[in-house]
């Protein structure tokens, strides 16, 4: 489809011949101050030199360190009228998580969430859901994974998902999921929609996912990519 809109050296001196200093050991002082004056100078220079170069890095890096790899866009969206937010976390390395579940539910163990996260990463989108499809089918009893649906979300590469977990083995409860992740220039945003139910079979899973899609397309569809 065209568009997903259905609903991330120093140098030292010496002497090279040892005979010079025999022979010329009248002149040995004058030679050692010479020398040492010399040494001292360089040695200033020296230490001016290595100053500036670690002002230099530290202003470099400093720099580097505000927000390194920020997203270029962010998603957009119109929350459920009884949602709230539980959870809002960043990183140094520029990646971010935001968390709502419905005001009535309790953060600990609710049944609806919808989870934004954005994070820094060279992976395509595919791949990363691919990682990730791939982690639900090790952990999870009955996992059903459908193949995803590509093409561009704001002009961006991006991923209309699917996954479902009969069971998963932390709540022992069935889980559900619709994605989209979009392809940032550094990153991959992923605005996620996840339900948990009674478990269920691998059979049962279209059903489930059918049922419940219903009432997540008013939500998807407010998603803007800007």
């Amino acid at each position: 489809m065209s568009e997903l809109g259905i609903f991330g050296s120093s140098r030292l001196r010496r002497t090279n011949d040892r005979n010079v200093l025999r022979v010329h050991e009248d002149h040995e002082d004058d030679e050692n101050e010479e020398i040492a004056r010399s040494g001292q100078c360089q040695n200033g220079k020296m230490t001016f030199m290595l100053i500036r170069v670690l002002c230099l890095v530290f202003i470099l890096s400093s720099c580097s360190f505000v927000n390194p790899k920020s997203p270029s866009r962010k998603m957009h969206f119109k929350l459920p009228k009884d949602y709230k937010q539980i959870n809002s976390s960043s990183k140094k390395d520029g990646s971010f998580v935001k968390e709502f579940i419905p005001k009535s539910e309790d953060p600990q163990n609710w049944n609806n969430m919808i989870r934004y996260v954005y994070q820094p990463t060279k992976v395509e989108v595919y791949e990363q859901f691919k990682e990730m499809a791939d982690l639900i089918g090790k952990v999870c009893e009955e996992p059903f994974v459908p193949k995803p649906f590509a093409g561009k979300f704001g002009g961006a590469e991006a991923l209309n998902a699917l996954t479902a977990c009969g069971k998963h083995p932390n709540t022992k409860r069935g889980e559900i999921s619709q994605y989209l992740m979009v392809q940032d220039t550094d990153g991959i945003h992923s605005v996620q929609k996840t339900v948990r139910i009674e478990p269920f079979k691998e059979k049962e899973a279209n059903a489930v996912i059918k049922e419940n899609l219903k009432t997540w397309n008013d939500f998807f569809q407010t998603l803007k990519f800007k």
